[in-house]
């Protein structure tokens, strides 16, 4: 069972989040709280130590959950962004391999997040070094005036943080995807074909189905 805390300034989401817990997960995810501002986040998340918070992304006027998360040292729980915006930094997130989801927040999506943690659970990972790391990959891509300059790499053992202008290329083994970057290989456990689409702006071409 994991215990979950949800942030979020809107009523209705936060009332459709919670429904569609209880109705499909309530053998697995316990909320604990919820919150609707700054302030409140960060103390039910220091009171709560929940294993998973779903965050809306902007809390009120100039107010996002990063004033939350910058405020936490070395999160230990699970992070999931949870916002009503499709345009919202949402390269941004895909390329800091920062778990999101649209709203209105549906049981597909709910059950691949879980399915997520569960994963994760069994690795020796550090979740909250691995999330700092990611989350500095994301304030410096939607800081930047143009197209996302680093891309996290999630492997078996690590998170690897790498500048785009470093790949060189990249082979499809099956399910796996193999970097090679300037200094070092870094093997992921996701298909080719969705590092295509994020790289093609970026002058990356596919003349193999396993070479990018």
């Amino acid at each position: 069972m994991y215990d979950a805390v949800a942030i979020d300034d809107s009523p209705e989401a936060l009332i459709n989040l919670i429904s569609t817990l209880s109705a499909n997960f309530a053998d697995e995810i316990r909320l604990v709280g919820t919150a609707n501002n700054v302030d409140d986040g960060l103390n039910i998340i220091m009171n709560k130590a929940p294993h998973i918070v779903f965050f809306d992304v902007e809390l009120g006027k100039d107010k996002t959950c990063f004033d939350i998360l910058n405020q936490i040292s070395d999160p230990s729980f699970f992070s999931v962004f949870v916002t009503g915006f499709e345009h919202y930094a949402i390269k941004a997130f895909d390329f800091a391999a920062l778990d999101y989801i649209i709203k209105p927040a549906s049981v597909d999506d709910l059950r691949s997040v879980l399915d997520k943690i569960d994963h994760l659970k069994k690795k020796s990972l550090n979740l909250g070094h691995a999330f700092q790391n990611k989350l500095e990959a994301f304030e410096t891509n939607k800081s930047s005036s143009k197209s996302p300059k680093k891309i996290v790499l999630n492997t078996e053992s690590e998170v690897v943080i790498a500048n785009i202008e470093d790949i060189i290329r990249c082979e499809s083994d099956k399910g796996y995807t193999t970097f090679y970057l300037k200094d070092q290989k870094v093997i992921v456990s996701k298909v080719l074909k969705e590092y295509a689409e994020m790289l093609t702006e970026y002058g990356f071409f596919r003349p193999h189905k396993s070479h990018l």
